[in-house]
């Protein structure tokens, strides 16, 4: 034989293909063999395969004949068969209109029930909205009340003016004195209820009900619920100016401005920090772009003040979990300790000190030691707010805190607060001294109280809370007393009557009956107008003596109220 290939490159796999084609035709022996056979052998051998042959297709054929009957038998089983199998399809049928007709009415059931429970959702809002309403309403009423009784009173004290003109000396009061007085007395009364926590600012009686509102949330339940802020509509700023924030707060990390709460017709409100002021909605840290609250949020203004969002007229966002301040204030908490964060700085020594933690010891381990980092860098950032409002004298010269990550002999790490001292970096490159170092409990438990008594000692000064009662006014009948509030460098001259005194008594013991044991009795009542009329002077001479020494036990004991 012969093969044909080619030298081209391009017909490589042809040429491949002919060469080992080729090589297994060299494999194939060719044997040759002399027919040595006759004609006749042929024949008689063929003859012979042909009787067999016959012979063959004769038990062949009779057996094709007894496969026919076994076959036309089971044509006949499987007729009956498929009898049964049509049967059996048409009660399958009959079975899936049955189950498809039951899933319709399942459908239908589970349809009415979702029906059923909006329309109950639907009532428990509307009777939740309805408390909130009455509540106000209640409020509300309690106010006119309050007004009604003082105007009662005035009414009664002109009465008594009016009896007693004969043995009083006459004086002359014009129109513009009257006015003036009148003035005083809505000055004043505006000036009890901001005392009572209630500031209305802005917002008109006819719409408070509807109004939104802030109410403070605190642990104590005596005291949840004692600042209630009004938010008028327009742009109402939050912080410690005066002069620019509408809702003043002074507390830590509360700077001058902190945020701005915009109320759109009473329906929706915007909250966005101003100034890069701590502003946390619901736990989460509050962007520049701002966010609209919702009724029932928690907003959280600092490190001191924690608001509930009332919105009667706004869309609906958590329901409040048990309606009592100190489980609010407690999912606050709660709220806030799950959205901290690593402080940037230490991020990057966290995550190294994480990846070595997971190799060494999994990463259950690592995320716990992620969990401390967060609640030290949460810890670190009161303590360095609370080192802004105490002076270096009486700090020991710290001027920050920070967070480190020491590994034990056994190459387990510890989350540390360590104190420092001095600029962040001394000249050549050394770090600044270490004033202290301590485990995150430790630091939590010991010297975060005692950074915040050092802040209260500076900011009340070396003197103690002092008041003392100046003068005392007559004002259509009823007594005035000036008193004079001395609070370390601060000092407040205040106006009272002596029902205020009671209001504060009865407070005062309601709420600690451990302070009740150390408080005088208040002074003889009596019918102020009368008395100082017929020149009862000693009488109100003692009072007034009476009111000091009371003041003066309550200020002696302030720690305890």
């Amino acid at each position: 034989f012969l093969a044909c290939v080619t030298p081209a490159w391009t017909s490589v796999e042809e040429t491949i293909c002919t060469l080992e084609f080729a090589a297994r035709c060299k494999m194939v022996s060719i044997t040759a063999k002399k027919n040595e056979q006759s004609k006749e052998d042929v024949i008689a051998k063929l003859m012979t395969e042909k009787d067999a042959i016959q012979v063959q297709l004769q038990l062949e054929k009779s057996k094709s004949e007894e496969l026919c009957k076994q076959l036309q038998s089971e044509l006949e089983k499987v007729g009956v068969t498929q009898l049964a199998a049509d049967k059996a399809m048409n009660e399958k049928a009959e079975i899936e209109d049955r189950l498809a007709q039951l899933k319709d009415e399942a459908n239908d059931q589970v349809r009415q029930e979702r029906i059923r429970l909006e329309e109950i959702r639907l009532v428990e809002v509307q009777q939740v909205q309805d408390l909130e309403t009455s509540k106000q309403q209640e409020l509300l009423a309690r106010l006119q009340d309050e007004q009604a009784a003082q105007q009662a009173r005035e009414a009664e004290h002109l009465a008594q003016m009016a009896a007693l003109k004969a043995l009083q000396e006459s004086w002359a009061l014009d129109q513009k004195q009257l006015n003036e007085r009148r003035e005083l007395q809505h000055h004043q009364r505006e000036a009890a209820l901001n005392a009572l926590g209630m500031h209305f600012m802005g917002v008109d009686s006819a719409e408070m009900s509807s109004a939104p509102k802030l109410v403070n949330l605190h642990p104590d339940p005596a005291l949840g619920g004692s600042l209630l802020y009004y938010l008028p509509v327009g742009e109402t700023k939050i912080g410690a100016d005066e002069k620019r924030c509408r809702i003043k707060l002074k507390g830590l990390s509360v700077g001058d401005e902190v945020c701005a709460v915009a109320n759109e017709d009473n329906k929706k409100l915007l909250v966005r920090p101003l100034q890069g002021g701590l502003v946390r909605v619901n736990g989460k840290m509050l962007d520049q772009s701002g966010q609209v609250l919702l009724d029932g949020d928690r907003l959280a203004i600092g490190r001191a003040y924690i608001f509930q969002v009332k919105i009667p007229l706004g869309q609906t966002g958590r329901p409040s979990a048990t309606g009592r301040a100190e489980s609010e204030f407690e999912a606050a908490m709660e709220e806030i300790a799950a959205c901290v964060e690593v402080d940037p700085q230490w991020e990057s020594g966290i995550q190294k000190a994480m990846r070595l933690v997971k190799s060494d010891f999994g990463t259950e381990e690592a995320k716990k030691l992620l969990a401390h980092a967060k609640d030290a860098s949460e810890q670190i950032a009161v303590g360095n707010a609370l080192l802004q409002d105490i002076p270096l004298e009486m700090r020991d010269g710290v001027t920050r805190f920070e967070l480190s990550i020491m590994f034990d002999a056994h190459g387990f790490p510890e989350v540390l607060v360590v104190a420092r001292k001095g600029p962040p970096m001394s000249i050549g490159g050394q770090r600044e001294l270490s004033a202290g170092i301590w485990e995150l409990e430790r630091f939590v438990q010991g010297h975060l109280p005692w950074l915040k008594e050092q802040r209260s000692r500076h900011r009340a000064g070396s003197m103690p809370l002092q008041a003392k009662i100046l003068s005392r006014e007559d004002d259509l009948g009823t007594q005035w007393y000036r008193i004079q509030l001395v609070d370390g460098k601060d000092m407040l001259i205040i106006k009272k009557r002596y029902n205020d005194f009671k209001d504060w008594d009865r407070t005062l013991r309601n709420l600690n009956p451990g302070l009740s044991q150390l408080l005088p009795e208040l002074p003889e009542t009596g019918t102020f107008g009368l008395r100082a009329a017929l020149g009862q002077k000693d009488f109100l001479d003692k009072r007034q003596e009476g009111l000091q020494q009371y003041l003066q036990v309550l200020m002696d004991n302030v720690d305890k109220t």
